[in-house]
This record gives C-alpha cells, sequence and structure tokens, in this order.
C-alpha cells in the first residue's frame, strides 16, 4: 500500500504519458507499476525517438526541448519534464530515466511502500 497525494501522481503520471506519445510515431507506449523491494516503481516506458547523450544533462531544464528551432517537429512548450521533476520532489522521490535514441525511453520514480500497522488491544 501506498500513502500519496494522488493528485499529484495523476498530474506526473500524466504528464509523463503525453510526453511518451507525443515523441512515438510508431510503436507503443506502455506504464505502470512494479515493486522492487519495499517501493513501488512507477514508469512510463515508450519505443519513440529517444533521448541523445547530449540532452540528457538539460531534459529537466524549464523550456528546454531537443530541437528548439522554429521548424521542429514535436509541438509544446518544454516544461512538463520541469513540472514531472518538481512534483515527484514534493513526494520525496526523485524521476530518473533511461533512454536509448531511435529506440525509446523509460521514465521511473519510487514510492515507499507503507507497511500495515497492527494496533493490539489488550
Amino acid at each position: 500500500e501506498v500513502f500519496t497525494d494522488g493528485h499529484l501522481l495523476q498530474k506526473i503520471m500524466g504528464h509523463l504519458i503525453d510526453n511518451a506519445i507525443k515523441f512515438t510515431n510508431e510503436g507503443k507506449v506502455t506504464f505502470g507499476y512494479s515493486l522492487a523491494g519495499n517501493y513501488l516503481r512507477f514508469f512510463v516506458r515508450d519505443t519513440g525517438i529517444g533521448i541523445s547523450v547530449a540532452d540528457s544533462e538539460s531534459i529537466y531544464d524549464q523550456f528546454h526541448q531537443a530541437s528548439n528551432r522554429p521548424d521542429r517537429k514535436y509541438p509544446g512548450t518544454g516544461i512538463g519534464l520541469t513540472i514531472v521533476k518538481n512534483l515527484t520532489q514534493l513526494l520525496d522521490s526523485t524521476i530518473e530515466f533511461e533512454s536509448s535514441p531511435g529506440l525509446g525511453s523509460e521514465f521511473y520514480f519510487l514510492l515507499p511502500q507503507q507497511p500495515y500497522l497492527r494496533v493490539v488491544h489488550d
């Protein structure tokens, strides 16, 4: 079980899924969660364009896009991942990613599971 702000979790996943769809012309976008020790690992995975090593350092910068030219192929303001980074910090987590140009990306973050507390009265 995870106790967290459901609204923030929904916003984070929404931004990540929107980005994955935007940058995946063909292939698929998958999302969900898995167990990782005492954490739930939330993820969004795509088979889109991927992120180059050069862009990986600045993808969380406000208004950054891989192509900032006026004729760029992908619309948007470039603030989605900045918002995601800030929201995950509010949940005491960090956003991480793995990517290969031309093969896709996976963004993920961890939230701690809360153990059930059992109160016994004598």
